[in-house]
């Protein structure tokens, strides 16, 4: 059996003191080199307390990734580079297919072939997905590309290189960074300054804030309720439920990344924005550039454009655009709720590039603009089913009663379906008048008395706020 510690998340009652170590490492008067070290190690640490073998996976991944980096810098034939680059994200591809989509790839073809299953296919399902392997592989894969195009000149040290990898506050669950963007930071260190532990800790409670009450405590209680297995629903109660879970797992996502960029900023590092009020998107393709922005890049830069991007055509594209996003789904799961969920997307983005100009929104008026937002964001919500389902039988019945074909009675108490929808609505206002304005530049607006009182009673509603200990949804990403 695979010893199994207790996490180290933000909200836990174990972090505060982390953070401590982290800043007295961090602002310390030792050499630049000592306090990486001592960074590295305690993120080595954060990650370990989850399961302490998988430590040894990222470590042989660094190890691998930045020798593969260094046969490139000095390999003299761009032939000899191209392979070395296949070899090396074929190797940083493996851990995360074998502990990813083993059991899913073995178990489809068992089934096709129509045979039963195996006790080495029962043995690949009690495997545990090593928490964030998603997450740095595609930083691996990035990194070996970048090296790559720049013929072994982006190439970073091995610490820098490791701590990159391995930085506590975004390994886990993103946003996913580019070394180009972080290495240069590791250069030299950022000056003390009290304004960054200051926007850094704001950050961080506003981060908690949204995981804690407004995801956890507010909208997910009436999401599981709706997506429950026993129940079979009506129309108003599974949208209600649906677009609970909408708002769920952007709280629960977004206050993750806000909370990461905020401890990185405490630490003197800065991460790039993952979400920007993207339910104020009024078409799809502005939803993904405001939504896990920093997945939505990697999928454009290393998959999209080397497929060929628009370059090919109107019928090539549509198809560049239906692969990208069917390889978005695959990264979140193997599951085939998964697959659809990302085709999905894929058909959204291609239905509209095919809409006629007339339909779309290229000369908005307030009205137009603030129907096409409403339309996208019920259309992403239709797609969350897929995403929240147990399955794709599921996802369909839910889908059915969505679209009042469905034999269920209302399951929802007539406050809490009422409750939730106009707290979906205040959100959904908010992304909209906050669609041009960074978090930063919003509180920044603020008196500074109006930003003391509403950080301390984000600070009091979480205090009370009842104890669910739910894990942040992408963990298991």
């Amino acid at each position: 059996m695979t010893a199994v510690g207790k996490p180290m998340v933000f909200n836990s009652l174990l972090f505060p003191a982390f953070l401590a170590a982290a800043l007295l490492a961090r602002y310390s008067p030792m050499r630049w080199e000592w306090r990486k070290l001592a960074l590295l190690a305690l993120s080595y640490g954060f990650y370990a307390c989850w399961i302490p073998a998988h430590l040894i996976l990222l470590l042989a991944l660094t190890g691998y990734v930045q020798f593969i980096a260094l046969q490139m810098g000095s390999a003299a034939s761009p032939t000899r580079r191209s392979w070395l680059l296949t070899a090396g994200v074929v190797g940083s591809l493996c851990p995360l297919l074998f502990y990813k989509y083993a059991l899913f790839l073995s178990s489809t073809f068992v089934r096709m072939i129509g045979g039963a299953e195996s006790g080495q296919l029962s043995l690949l399902g009690t495997l545990l997905l090593p928490v964030g392997i998603s997450f740095y592989t595609f930083e691996a894969i990035s990194y070996l590309v970048d090296v790559f195009r720049s013929e072994g000149r982006g190439r970073a040290s091995l610490l820098d290189f490791a701590l990159f990898l391995a930085f506590f506050p975004r390994m886990v669950a993103g946003p996913i960074m580019r070394a180009s963007a972080f290495v240069p930071q590791c250069l030299q260190p950022t000056p003390c300054a009290p304004s960054l532990l200051v926007t850094g800790s704001r950050l961080l409670i506003l981060g908690l804030f949204e995981k804690i009450v407004l995801a956890d405590w507010l909208f997910a209680p009436t999401a599981d309720r709706v997506f429950q297995l026993s129940a079979n629903h009506d129309l108003w109660s599974t949208w209600t439920g649906v677009i609970a879970f909408a708002f769920q797992i952007f709280f629960d996502f977004a206050g993750y990344s806000t909370a990461a960029v905020g401890v990185a900023r405490m630490l003197g590092f800065d991460l790039p924005l993952n979400f920007n009020s993207p339910y104020a998107a009024a078409n799809f393709s502005e939803f993904w550039k405001r939504w896990h922005i920093s997945l939505s890049s990697w999928l454009r830069d290393y998959v999209y454009i080397p497929l060929g991007g628009n370059r090919g055509g109107r019928w090539r594209t549509h198809l560049n655009l239906t692969a990208t996003m069917l390889i978005g789904g695959l990264w979140h799961g193997a599951a085939l709720r998964f697959i659809a969920w990302g085709g999905l997307h894929g058909l959204l983005l291609v239905a509209q590039r095919e809409v006629p100009a007339r339909l779309t929104v290229s000369r908005p008026g307030p009205v137009r603009t603030v129907a096409a937002t409403l339309l996208v964001f019920l259309c992403v919500c239709l797609t969350w089913v897929f995403f929240r389902a147990t399955s794709l039988g599921h996802a369909l019945t839910l889908c059915q009663a969505m679209m009042g074909l469905g034999s269920g009675e209302s399951t929802l108490p007539g406050l809490l379906q009422w409750g939730t929808l106009a707290l979906a609505s205040v959100c959904l206002a908010c992304h909209w008048l906050s669609r041009h304005e960074s978090i930063d530049e919003v509180f920044n607006r603020w008196p500074a008395s109006a930003r003391v009182g509403a950080l301390g009673a984000m600070v009091m509603i979480m205090l009370l706020s009842p104890d669910d200990n739910r894990t942040f949804i992408y963990f298991q990403f």
